[in-house]
């Protein structure tokens, strides 16, 4: 008579490295390495985490959740860098460029939206066109009233200074070149305005002098915007 014992199949696992990121897998309460021999049909429980400023991006080979060992397994997954929205509003007056990645972006004065990895170091320049002065950069703010401070503290850092905006209830940062690294989803406009002189008239002798602005009569001594036609 012939006797058998029973003997149960083993497999064995694999965990490939993960960069950025760990996976742990688990069997039951034990957990499981490179190189452990696992049951046939058992049942294992992986859970990949990233790394900080990194999420799971996907499972590799035999990776999942759960896995089934049936055969042999590699198990593994990968891990993608955080990334942000820089939203740069439209502006009049001049444009704007964004730099970062080595390259410059773009350069124009139409809203434009660019995703960029976490903690990359970009630059916002300014430009103003003839007759226009750069006032600042208007950081946007959301309906809650929140905002991405790391780039205004980056902008302290680096010397730039708040000042008044067009009107009294912004502040704008006052820097032509806004460096910083972007850690958070962040919004800016460049903000131009335009040339301002002094128009005085003296008048000599007898006589009057009459200065009108698009028809209208004005003070011998006025502040007027660039290329605004007079009258005399």
């Amino acid at each position: 008579t012939a006797t058998f014992s029973e003997t149960t199949r083993q497999y064995e696992v694999t965990i490939t490295a993960a960069t950025n990121g760990s996976i742990k897998v688990m069997n039951g309460s034990t957990e499981v390495h490179t190189g452990d021999k696992v049951d046939y049909n058992t049942v294992l429980a992986v859970t990949a985490t990233a790394a900080d400023h990194y999420h799971f991006a996907a499972w590799t080979n035999d990776g999942a959740a759960s896995v089934t060992i049936t055969g042999d397994k590699t198990i593994g997954a990968t891990f993608a860098i955080d990334q942000f929205t820089l939203t740069m509003d439209a502006c009049t007056g001049g444009t704007y460029s964004v730099t970062y990645g080595g390259e410059t972006k773009y350069t124009g004065a139409v809203e434009q939206t660019f995703t960029i990895d976490y903690n990359t170091f970009v630059t916002l320049s300014a430009e103003p066109a003839t007759g226009y002065e750069f006032k600042g950069w208007r950081q946007i703010v959301d309906d809650s009233g929140n905002v991405d401070a790391a780039p205004r503290r980056a902008a302290m850092d680096n010397g730039a200074t708040l000042d008044g905006g067009i009107d009294d209830e912004e502040t704008l940062i006052k820097s032509k070149d806004l460096q910083f690294n972007i850690q958070a989803n962040a919004e800016y406009q460049a903000v131009f305005q335009k040339q301002r002189f002094t128009l005085t008239v003296n008048i000599e002798g007898d006589g009057t002098v009459e200065a009108r602005k698009a028809g209208i009569l004005i003070e011998p001594v006025i502040t007027v915007d660039y290329n605004t036609a007079i009258t005399l």
